[in-house]
């Protein structure tokens, strides 16, 4: 379900004024994807394309398809950024994360 673009931007504005400003993205990748999104990630944070990121990968368990076949599951790669405020980094971070 879309989000309105009202209720975003009161829930950033809370955030804020709580003093809240690390931001989280998340994306599901397939298993034989994952090295190609790690290798460009560090390459956006050493350039400095990313700003002060940290990123993780969360295995996720076997799923069986309707067969019942066992297969591996996806990865669930995160990226942590410092201050989703900063709106060049978030955009940075949107962007490379098309590419992947």
């Amino acid at each position: 379900k879309e989000v309105s673009d009202e209720f975003r931007a009161e829930f950033l504005e809370a955030m804020k004024e709580k003093g809240y400003k690390a931001g989280k993205w998340l994306l599901r990748l397939r298993v034989e994807d994952i090295e190609e999104a790690i290798a460009k990630v560090d390459e956006a944070q050493e350039s400095g394309a990313l700003g002060s990121t940290m990123m993780e990968v969360f295995f996720e368990e076997r799923t069986f398809d309707a067969a019942g076949e066992g297969k591996m599951g996806s990865l669930l790669f995160a990226l942590y950024t410092q201050d989703f405020t900063d709106e060049a980094a978030r955009e940075a971070v949107r962007e490379r994360f098309i590419e992947l």
